[in-house]
């Protein structure tokens, strides 16, 4: 009978430690798993801000630039709709080849709709803008965004008009306020 008890014994504590070792092993399976888990997320975190700095870094003209400035400031507020897009298009027609215009405007809406605030795009592209356009351009173009806003009848937002005055201090230029 002793010896049917140490043998019991023993098959009790083999499966009670074996029991023990494999929860211990899943348990440091899911802190493994949820340590490369977290280690992917702040991969596909920094590949994100790369590629978007990189979006950015792409644009060398200053028309898609501005074209992306201004649907970024029509679409923070509002919806882009068919007057604004026509306003927009209205605004760049005179510095853009006519041929190039729908091309233009298609990669500048997706570029201006990436971003939810348009002083985003002021900050990546004023360096763009002040070293590829004269001090008169800068001004047409502070110019041709205030229309943009105004179009349709509408009253700039309080974000719209914060966005123009940024790109004003950006552009290096003061309008004579009335």
């Amino acid at each position: 009978m002793p010896i049917l008890i140490a043998v019991l014994a023993f098959v009790g504590g083999a499966f009670f430690w074996y029991y023990r070792i494999r929860d211990a092993s899943q348990g440091a399976r899911e802190i493994i798993d949820l340590a490369e888990r977290a280690r992917g997320k702040y991969a596909r975190w920094r590949f994100k801000g790369r590629a978007d700095e990189s979006l950015f870094a792409t644009v060398d003209d200053p028309a898609v630039a501005a074209t992306a400035f201004m649907v970024s400031l029509m679409a923070c507020e509002r919806r882009l709709d068919k007057t604004t897009e026509a306003a927009i298009r209205h605004e760049i027609r005179a510095v853009v080849d006519p041929k190039m215009l729908d091309e233009l405007y298609v990669f500048s809406a997706w570029l201006g709709e990436q971003v939810h605030d348009p002083e985003t795009l002021i900050r990546k592209f004023s360096r763009l803008w002040l070293a590829e356009l004269s001090p008169e351009d800068r001004l047409e173009f502070h110019r041709m965004a205030t229309r943009v806003a105004s179009s349709g009848g509408q009253v700039p937002t309080d974000l719209q008009v914060s966005a123009l005055r940024v790109l004003e201090s950006r552009l290096k230029f003061t309008l004579a306020k009335v």
